[in-house]
């Protein structure tokens, strides 16, 4: 496991989990969780799941962050699932179509086999 600012990472099964620990995801923590999953995604095959569950708000750049990732695993032929999201997020990725954009379910586990 590794540790990072306002992100801790592990792998299990070949899959990088990243566990998102700022309970706001703006500006600055977008940046700093994006560089850092895009550094150790391709150790997992870009194969990421997107731990959610601390993340209270979500700003417009935390979105533009998800879209990123799921961009970048995809073009490396790897994948981004979302997981532990809170009901208010939900909204605004339901609002925004993302959830039809990027794969989300409602445990770490169910997200880290479709990432397989």
């Amino acid at each position: 496991m590794a540790e990072h600012t306002h992100l801790k990472t592990e792998w299990r099964d070949g899959v990088l989990i990243a566990e998102i620990t700022a309970a706001s995801l703006a500006d600055y923590e977008a940046q700093v969780v994006a560089q850092a999953v895009l550094a150790e995604a391709p150790k997992a095959n870009h194969r990421v799941v997107a731990d959610l569950k601390a993340v209270q708000f979500m700003s417009s750049a935390g979105l533009g962050m998800l879209v990123s990732l799921h961009k970048a695993c995809k073009a490396e032929g790897g994948k981004l699932i979302a997981c532990n999201i809170a009901q208010e997020i939900m909204g605004v990725l339901k609002m925004t179509h993302l959830d039809k954009l990027i794969p989300i379910t409602d445990e770490r586990g169910k997200a880290i086999e479709k990432a397989k």
